[in-house]
């Protein structure tokens, strides 16, 4: 279990974190199912979200590693740093446009190729396709040009 304490010492560690690199920013730091979010508000909010998210993942990365070096987390909590909310829009965004693939995948039933995406929105794509019996997903290609391909079940 997550207490005040430990959210409070997240909030320091991830302010400080922001000032060595000289950024301003505050940091909202909230508790749901021990998944602890951090979610950077700053004027450089573009700067920390990078193209397509980028430099966010090289943010989390780094934070999360500081954070796991200075305080004692329970084994199961998680930590998760986020931009003015970036990953949650990005995430109703992915959601959007996984519903339209397959509904044109299960109209025409001809197979379409997504765009790049991280991993972390592969997996994501991978994990709500799965949810649909009619439909099916692959990986395909060599980082940062991986693809998800969504066809119908065979």
């Amino acid at each position: 279990m997550v207490n005040n304490k430990i959210l409070n010492q997240v909030k320091t560690v991830s302010e400080e974190f922001l000032e060595k690199l000289t950024i301003s920013g505050k940091c909202e730091v909230t508790n749901i199912d021990n998944l602890i979010k951090i979610n950077i508000t700053s004027s450089d909010a573009a700067l920390l979200i990078g193209k397509n998210g980028e430099t966010l993942l090289s943010l989390h990365y780094l934070l999360v590693n500081i954070l796991y070096s200075k305080l004692k987390f329970d084994e199961d909590t998680r930590l998760l740093v986020d931009v003015e909310n970036y990953r949650e829009s990005q995430k109703e965004k992915l959601a959007y446009l996984i519903e339209k693939t397959i509904e044109s995948v299960i109209k025409t039933g001809r197979a379409e190729v997504l765009l790049p995406m991280t991993s972390y929105e592969r997996k994501q794509t991978h994990l709500i396709i799965s949810q649909n019996n009619k439909v099916e997903t692959e990986s395909i290609g060599e980082e940062p040009n991986r693809r998800v391909i969504v066809r119908l079940k065979k």
